[in-house]
């Protein structure tokens, strides 16, 4: 019975740590990455880049005369530089995220040790 706790009590820690990054790496990206395609999915839904290039060419609401042949493409263009500028802005953030989200740890553990032995 004793002999089980001098066993255990050592290497308890090391099963916390490995449970730290086990959470924090594996499982926080995979949960950073959901919450991120799901926050793009909902931009999709309000900017809508895909139909709008889909319907490129199109008449703008459905309206066929000359102006709104000349029109709908031109108003398009802008919605799809907006959107795709827009997006371009979104992953670019998400991505500095996710990077600050990984080096936080290392961080957090080099200025301890800087403190310590600094």
């Amino acid at each position: 019975m004793i002999f089980r706790y001098l066993i255990h009590v050592p290497i308890k820690p090391f099963s916390l740590i490995k449970n730290f990054f086990r959470l924090w790496y594996i499982e926080g990206s995979d949960s950073y990455w959901q919450k991120s395609f799901l926050l793009l999915g909902s931009f999709e839904q309000e900017i809508a880049v895909i139909p709008t290039i889909y319907h490129w060419l199109s008449p703008l609401y459905q309206d066929y005369s000359i102006m709104g042949r000349v029109l709908g493409p031109i108003f398009r263009t802008g919605r799809i530089i907006f959107g795709i500028t827009f997006y371009f802005i979104i992953i670019v953030a998400i991505a500095i995220g996710y990077l600050v989200w990984m080096g936080l740890p290392i961080f957090v553990l080099v200025m301890i040790l800087l403190n310590i032995f600094g």
